[in-house]
């Protein structure tokens, strides 16, 4: 089964549940209060409504008023092509009921929109349908055939509620009054509406040839054009990015944009009607519900959901939206100590929908997976047992959104891929990194300058690669290691002067970069079966030349931080050896010889501590001189060096970590002994 049938029997599943096609949740963060989409009906579309117009129960004028943000989501009766008309004729294309103001009172000769809506209440799907439905919407039709709309609109605003006024406007219908066999009076979520709407659509779709929707296996008038609006209000990508042909035009047959390669739906693939509506539907849903971005940013974007009836749910909950209004709720930080925890940019994004008393299919499972493959353990995942499925979207342009990963798991399958990623992955004293850590780790800025972009092209691409490692189990591929040894082993781009506190943050920015670095080194080599090394711990037994030439960088950066340490100067400038990183890499004998002339000054004035230290490096030096020479290919008197490779990071890391457990241990010894001492005073 693909994707879209899990979507559309989801669709199927919750569209039968009483009361919660078109329930709107209500969400809070801070001060500010939003609506969630809700499922919309097929063959309706949800748009932000400017104006709310009340009739009365002989469909005269009651009020109107400007809808604030937080109550603007609405549901109203479209087409395809209407939904997905646009450019200055897109008034042509009007809705059935609810429209912008100006396409309502256009003044002209011909009016598309009324002439559309008279050719709703006069067709034989209209006198066919409930009577009650049909008395409501002929109400809204005799009253704007007086043309007074504008008129009573602006009646009812005031002086500065005209001043910000839009003539674009939505406008919705109320009609207060009527018995409660009518309805809601909010015609948008009246259901006895949305059937009779649906019932004009077959009408226009009955003569229509009918093709096999590929997705379901049933016979459907083939779909007319994408709907737009999936990911977000306004924006433009479709799921399906088709358009009408020009050959066949109102037949219901459409053609990919590569039309000279496809002529019609049978060519490629064939998507009902009613099955895209059910998809495109189901999707908004789950987007504003069940996602979060990979990235922080709008895309890549992972939605995670569970066939069954929906939680957190009643069938009245529809006439009272607010009851379950939600406050966002905080992540408590588990203290761990600043350089080996994430940086704060790293916790869930803000943008994500908080958690609470909403309605869910499947919640649970999305937020443990979410949870799990950032790295956070989840108490009672053991319990979830439903089959979850998986599903990642991503745009790679302006119009198009396209599905980039797709899996259906128990939680024992995906138990057992996460374990993997987090166990080989993690390195030292480093988790395995979230994607969003990974992709940053090796490419940096993230964000895309182009214009219908909004991450990079390779950054997309690195995303991609890690949630299929992550998710399916896969080796992870070579590329993104060595873009992170590359963009880590050049610190030009990383900032070398500041205040002390900046240099302390960037200091330990950049460890955490190394650190991340080595987690992707060893986790693609162990996937590739490679012998390199892949140790977290230090080796002063390894003869690698690259290796070793890691260490030496890290004892040179230690002997002049330590003497700064010593003198009351931390972190007032960067380190020598700092600074000569980018250069040590790609020359190491030379700037090794730079550097120990560097640090002289500072092992002249920390002598008695220093002297260890710069015992080791000679020591090491001298090993590396002895691999140099037993190496056939090495020609000293070339005048070249041969650069270092990825080991050499993996010495460094290595060795400022055991630095760093040395001072630690030392320091705990110390303050044990004049514990000690004071104790033996007293």
């Amino acid at each position: 089964m693909s994707w879209m049938t899990d979507l559309v029997e989801t669709y199927d599943i919750c569209a039968n549940t009483p009361g919660f096609l078109g329930r709107i949740d209500i969400y809070e963060r801070g001060n500010f209060r939003g609506q969630l989409r809700p499922l919309a009906p097929i063959y309706h579309d949800i748009v932000k409504c400017a104006y709310e117009v009340h009739l009365d129960s002989e469909g005269d004028f009651l009020a109107a008023r400007v809808l604030s943000k937080d109550e603007q989501t609405t549901i109203i009766p479209c087409t395809p092509t209407s939904r997905a008309r646009t450019g200055v004729k897109a008034y042509a294309v009007p809705h059935a009921l609810a429209e912008r103001l100006d396409y309502i009172t256009r003044g002209n000769y011909r009016n598309p929109y009324m002439e559309n809506f008279t050719n709703w209440v006069t067709s034989d799907s209209f006198k066919a349908g409930d009577v009650y439905a049909e008395e409501l919407v002929l109400m809204v039709y005799h009253y704007l055939c007086r043309h007074t709309l504008a008129d009573d609109i602006s009646s009812c605003l005031s002086d500065d509620e005209k001043k910000g006024a839009s003539p674009s406007g939505t406008v919705r219908f109320c009609i207060d009054g009527m018995a409660e066999e009518y309805g809601p009076a909010d015609l948008s979520l009246n259901p006895l509406l949305w059937e009779l709407h649906i019932a004009r659509i077959r009408e226009l779709q009955k003569d229509l040839p009918k093709d096999l929707c590929m997705a379901t296996g049933t016979l459907q008038p083939a779909m007319e054009v994408g709907a737009k609006c999936i990911l977000g209000p306004g924006d433009s990508a479709k799921i399906y990015p088709v358009n009408w042909s020009n050959e066949h035009p109102g037949t219901g047959y459409f053609t990919y944009r590569h039309s000279t390669i496809f002529t019609k739906p049978s060519d490629a693939f064939t998507v009902g009607a009613d099955t895209a509506e059910k998809v495109q539907a189901m999707l908004r849903w789950l987007i504003d519900h069940q996602s979060w971005s990979i990235l922080r940013t709008a895309t890549p974007k992972m939605i995670v959901w569970a066939k069954h009836a929906p939680d957190a749910f009643s069938a009245d909950d529809i006439y009272d939206p607010g009851k379950y209004a939600i406050s966002e709720e905080k992540e408590e930080s588990d203290g761990e100590d600043e350089e080996l925890t994430l940086a704060e940019d790293d916790v869930a994004p803000a943008e994500d929908k908080p958690t609470g008393e909403i309605t869910s299919i499947g919640k649970e499972q999305k937020e443990n997976i979410r949870a799990l493959s950032e790295g956070r353990w989840v108490k009672g995942f053991d319990d979830v047992d439903d089959e979850t499925i998986v599903l990642t979207l991503d745009k790679p342009s302006i119009g198009r959104l396209s599905v980039v990963g797709y899996q259906k798991l128990t939680k024992a399958q995906y138990y057992e891929t996460i374990l993997k990623w987090h166990e080989t992955a993690a390195w030292g004293d480093y988790f395995a990194p979230s994607v969003r850590q990974a992709v940053m780790t090796a490419y940096g800025d993230i964000t895309a300058k182009a214009v219908g972009s909004d991450i990079k092209p390779e950054a997309r691409t690195a995303a991609q690669q890690i949630l299929r490692a992550i998710n399916y189990g896969i080796p992870l591929p070579g590329n993104i290691a060595d873009a992170a040894f590359l963009r880590t082993i050049n610190t030009c781009h990383w900032k070398m002067s500041g205040s002390s506190k900046e240099l302390r943050n960037i200091w330990y920015r950049y460890q955490r970069q190394v650190g991340l670095t080595c987690a992707l080194i060893c986790k693609t080599r162990k996937d590739n079966g490679s012998k390199d090394i892949t140790m977290d711990a230090l080796d002063v037994e390894c003869k690698d030349r690259d290796y070793l030439y890691g260490r030496v960088l890290a004892l040179l950066d230690a002997l002049e931080s330590e003497t700064m340490r010593a003198q009351g100067r931390e972190f007032e400038r960067m380190t020598n050896a700092y600074k000569q990183s980018s250069s040590f890499y790609h020359a190491p004998a030379r700037t090794t010889a730079f550097l120990m002339r560097a640090i002289q000054p500072y092992v002249k004035n920390n002598w008695p501590v220093s002297r260890y230290k710069l015992d080791e490096v000679n020591e090491i030096l001298s090993t590396i001189s002895k691999i140099e020479m037993s190496d056939p290919n090495h020609d000293p008197t070339s005048g070249t060096e041969k650069p270092l490779g990825k080991n050499a990071i993996l010495g460094y890391a290595c060795q400022v970590k055991a630095i760093k457990d040395a001072r630690i241990r030392n320091t705990k010894a110390k303050k044990e002994r004049e514990a000690q001492e004071k104790s033996q005073n007293a």
